[in-house]
C-alpha cells in the first residue's frame, strides 16, 4: 500500500464545484472582513510612508512617488492588455 493511500480513501469525495466543509475553528465570517481592510489600509499605509520619507529626506519621498508611478503604470497595462485579448 502506497504511503498516505489510506487518508485518500477515508476523506470523502468532493465534486469538483463542492467545497470541503469549514473546519469548526474557523468561522464563515472571518475572511468578509479581509478584502475591505486591505483596500482601505494599503492606501493608508502608503500615503503614510511617503509622508515620512518626506519626513526623513525629501528625495527620498520623490524616489518613493517615482517608483509607485512605475509600478502602477505597469500594472494598469498588464490589465489593459489582459482585457484587450478577452
Amino acid at each position: 500500500m502506497v504511503p498516505g493511500e489510506e487518508s485518500r480513501e477515508s476523506s470523502p469525495a468532493y465534486s469538483p464545484g463542492q467545497r470541503a466543509p469549514l473546519s469548526p475553528l474557523s468561522s464563515p465570517g472571518t475572511m468578509r472582513i479581509a478584502k475591505p481592510m486591505l483596500l482601505v489600509m494599503t492606501p493608508i499605509g502608503v500615503a503614510w510612508g511617503l509622508l515620512e520619507a518626506w519626513r526623513f529626506h525629501w528625495w527620498l519621498a520623490v524616489l518613493m512617488a517615482a517608483l509607485l508611478g512605475i509600478i502602477s503604470l505597469f500594472t494598469w497595462l498588464t490589465v489593459r492588455r489582459i482585457r484587450a485579448e478577452r
